[in-house]
Formats: structure tokens, sequence, C-alpha cells
């Protein structure tokens, strides 16, 4: 298996393995103990031993890196589309090669864990649930809708959208369902 699915993997699910989505490739018998022991044990162990923040980013790119690369075709869940498509704008208006592999690794896991495990998929909406609560009730306070200036180089996909704009948003869209 480690020579199917080496240290640096740029797999297409479809072709190489047979398997039409991520879900069924990390859940399926052949790879489910490749998943577990060379993914899932190596960032649990590194978290749990209280590693510094730049040993466990370490760990979770390379580990990262042993998954299969996967497009919205190959995710089953609407969510993990959403996720995908979300997390793609987001990578492509960041432009900072020293922490670009660190947010690529970051993003692959959530999307990844998402996809394939009902436990951290769960964990997950309640969190996206609670916090577009708070952000409809104004209790969510962004730390600043500008991208710091230092660092604005980093970044070119504007400003965040304040609370007004949030709410004129949400209610166009319940307009348009009624």
């Amino acid at each position: 298996m480690e020579s199917l699915v080496g240290e640096r993997s740029h797999i297409v699910i479809t072709e190489t393995l047979g398997h039409n989505t991520l879900r069924h490739w990390m859940v399926d018998s052949a790879f489910r103990g490749y998943v577990i022991t060379r993914i899932k044990a190596p960032l649990q162990n590194v978290l749990e031993a209280g590693k510094s923040f730049a040993e466990v980013m370490t760990t979770a790119c390379k580990v990262m890196a042993r998954l299969p690369e996967f497009g919205r075709n190959n995710l089953v869940f609407p969510t993990s589309v959403l996720l995908k498509e979300k997390a793609d704008k987001l990578l492509s208006y960041h432009h900072n090669p020293s922490r670009e592999k660190m947010l690529e690794a970051g993003v692959k896991l959530l999307l990844a864990e998402y996809e394939h495990d009902d436990y951290y998929a769960f964990l997950i909406d309640y969190l996206v649930i609670e916090l577009a609560i708070e952000v409809l009730k104004g209790n969510y306070k962004p730390k600043r809708l500008k991208f710091p200036a230092p660092l604005s180089a980093c970044w070119s996909g504007g400003d965040l959208p304040d609370r007004a704009a949030i709410l004129k948003l949400v209610k166009e869209e319940l307009r348009c369902q009624t």
C-alpha cells in the first residue's frame, strides 16, 4: 500500500484507485488502516504530546501530503463541496509563500475530516452554525474587517463585510426563497 500511496501523494482518486469519492477512499477496507496509522495517528500523537505549533503544523503538512488530491467531483456531501469552494476561494486570495503549505494542509485536513468522519463533521457543523447565529445576533465581531496593513500584499480578497452587509444579504436571500 505504501508504494501505491507514497509519502507525497498526487493520486487522482477516480483514475488510480478505482474509487470515485474521497469518503470511499478513506473508509474503504483496503485503505482504512493506512488512513488511521499514516494520517490520523501522527496528528493525534503530536497534538496529545503538547508539541509546539510549528511541530504540529510540520506534522500536518507531512501527513496531509499523504492524502490523494481531490476536487469537488470527488466529494459526496453538498456541504463538503461548499467548504471546498470557499477554501479554494480563500487560498486563491492568499499570497504568502511562507505560510502557503501550512494553510493548504489545514484546509485539506478540515475537508477530509468533514467528508469522511461523521464525528468531526458534526463538531464542525455545530461550530459553524453557532458562529452563524452569533454573527446574525451581532455578537461575533471579527478582530478586523481589513487584512493587517503590513501584510496586505499577502491578501487580494478585499475586506470582510460588516454586520449590516451580512444582514442585507440574509434578507435578500430570504426574500428570494419566498
